[in-house]
């Protein structure tokens, strides 16, 4: 299993899923200037898989959803 992911939240936002050691995830959002900080806006329960990583990400931000656009992993 790949310890970090790149998601590309519906073309607004780029989110890199890092998994810690100990099997938690911690969510860090990426500016356009490729500086990264906490995404605190969502809460991922420990000892998930990617799969349900990307779902939390989709429940988050769904709103944003539009016809031809969705959640994309760049590097899994």
């Amino acid at each position: 299993m790949a310890d970090r992911v790149l998601f590309d939240i519906y073309g607004r936002l780029k989110v890199t899923a890092e998994q810690t050691p100990d099997g938690s995830w911690v969510l860090y959002r990426l500016g356009s200037d490729g500086k990264r900080s906490l995404l605190t806006d969502v809460i991922v329960d420990d000892y998930v898989t990617l799969d349900e990583v990307e779902r939390q990400l989709e429940a988050a931000f769904h709103e944003w959803g539009k016809p031809g656009t969705s959640i994309v992993r760049l590097n899994a």
